[in-house]
C-alpha cells in the first residue's frame, strides 16, 4: 500500500504544471518499479487462495487411513490428528514451513477462513 501512494506521489506531485512540469517527471516515472505497485493485488489474491486451502485440507483427510496415523503427542488443540497430519503434507507440498508452531497457526488461520 505503501509503494502505491508512493507511486501516486511520484507520478502526480502538487508542483507540477499542465504544460511544462510532466516532462521533469517522467524519467522518475520510467525508472520505478511497477513490480511495487502490484503488491497489494498480489496479496489479496493469496488470500482469495488461502481460502479454499482447509476444504483442501479435509478432502486429504477422508484419503488417509486412521489406523497408520501416530498416537497423539499433545493436548488436544481442537484438531484431530489426521487434519494435523493432512495439514502437514499440504504445507509442505505447498512450500511452508515445518515447524510446528508454523502448522499450528497455519491451521488455526485457515480453519478460521
Amino acid at each position: 500500500m505503501h509503494d502505491n501512494y508512493a507511486f501516486l506521489q511520484l507520478a502526480l506531485p502538487s508542483n507540477i504544471s499542465v504544460v511544462g512540469g510532466i516532462g521533469e517527471h517522467s524519467d522518475k516515472l520510467v525508472d520505478y518499479d511497477y513490480n511495487n505497485a502490484l503488491a497489494p493485488d498480489r496479496s489479496l489474491q493469496s488470500r482469495c487462495n488461502e481460502v479454499v486451502y482447509w476444504k483442501i485440507i479435509l478432502k486429504y483427510v477422508e484419503l488417509l487411513d486412521p489406523t497408520t496415523l501416530p498416537p497423539a503427542k499433545a493436548p488436544n488443540d481442537g484438531f484431530s490428528i489426521a487434519e494435523k497430519q493432512s495439514a502437514r503434507k499440504f504445507m509442505q507440498d505447498a512450500g511452508y514451513g515445518l515447524a510446528a508452531e508454523n502448522q499450528r497457526q497455519y491451521r488455526i488461520f485457515w480453519k478460521s477462513l
